[in-house]
């Protein structure tokens, strides 16, 4: 299941403590916060190199609380509430929507499977 531009915008403004759980957004909060999505997935693109198999208007459950919090953390100055930093959000958007592409660093033979063996030499170097 997906979640709509106005999901994303209500679930930023809670964050921000301008809204209850009960209510939802005025039109004016609708407005800005769309606009300001929308932007910030267009920055996404062009400053940062991500791309989307989705819009603004389908946010897929693994990216949308993350996209949340960077719309609250963006628009957090309009509304003099304090927010995470603009970077951690960022950081925190990036690794919900970026697949984590790292091999596994205990293979040490590097045949794409990591033996019990393997594990053990890790687990060994990890600790000292």
């Amino acid at each position: 299941m997906t979640k709509t531009a106005i999901e994303v915008v209500a679930q930023a403004h809670r964050y921000l403590n301008v809204l209850s759980v009960d209510e939802d957004p005025s039109d004016d909060m609708v407005a800005f916060g769309t606009a300001t999505l929308t932007g910030l997935l267009d920055e996404a693109a062009t400053a940062h190199g991500l791309t989307f198999t989705w819009t603004s208007a389908d946010v897929p459950d693994g990216a949308w609380l993350a996209l949340s919090r960077l719309l609250a953390a963006e628009m957090a100055g309009t509304s003099e509430r304090p927010s995470e930093p603009v970077s951690r959000a960022w950081t925190r958007f990036r690794a919900a929507v970026q697949a984590d592409d790292r091999g596994d660093w205990r293979d040490l033979d590097e045949d794409g499977t990591a033996t019990d063996e393997e594990a053990d030499i890790a687990d060994q170097a990890a600790y000292y």
